[in-house]
């Protein structure tokens, strides 16, 4: 196991999601939508939760493709994504 790969792969997409996250926390965003003191839906929060969640989940994937650029390996071809019709031949 190449061990240095590995600590620039969890660098890259831990510590841009602790970020994302305390700003989802500090900006009031909030993954239900509802707020602590009210049992009424505050549609902005859970608008705002959704936004940050759906953008935090593309920090891995940019994640694997830093690193694999990197330590210049190929990117495309290790996430097995192709342009070919038919992957099959």
């Amino acid at each position: 196991m190449n061990t240095k790969k590995l600590i620039v792969f969890l660098l890259w997409a831990f510590l841009p999601m602790v970020i994302v996250g305390l700003v989802m926390h500090f900006s009031g965003a909030s993954a239900v939508g509802l707020p602590e003191e009210s049992s009424a839906i505050d549609p902005l929060a859970a608008m705002k939760g959704l936004l940050f969640s759906a953008g935090a989940m593309l920090i891995p994937l940019l994640a694997v493709i830093f690193t694999q650029l990197i330590f210049k390996e190929p990117v495309l071809k290790n996430l097995g994504i192709s342009f070919k019709l038919n992957r099959w031949e």
